[in-house]
């Protein structure tokens, strides 16, 4: 933030390295069977185990 003038300018902050498309798309072709809303809801509850 910086106060410019009458107001302020925002600039974004970078949270992340700048990918490609191809590094990040690969769960994109999932062949499994389709899940319903209350399954993905349920899944998110469930505490994940350690090893």
């Amino acid at each position: 933030m910086r106060r410019v003038g009458e107001g302020i300018l925002l600039k974004p902050v970078r949270l992340f390295p700048e990918t490609a498309l191809e590094e990040v798309a690969g769960c994109l072709n999932y062949q499994g069977p389709r899940r319903s809303l209350a399954e993905m809801e349920t899944d998110v509850t469930v505490p994940v185990s350690e090893p």
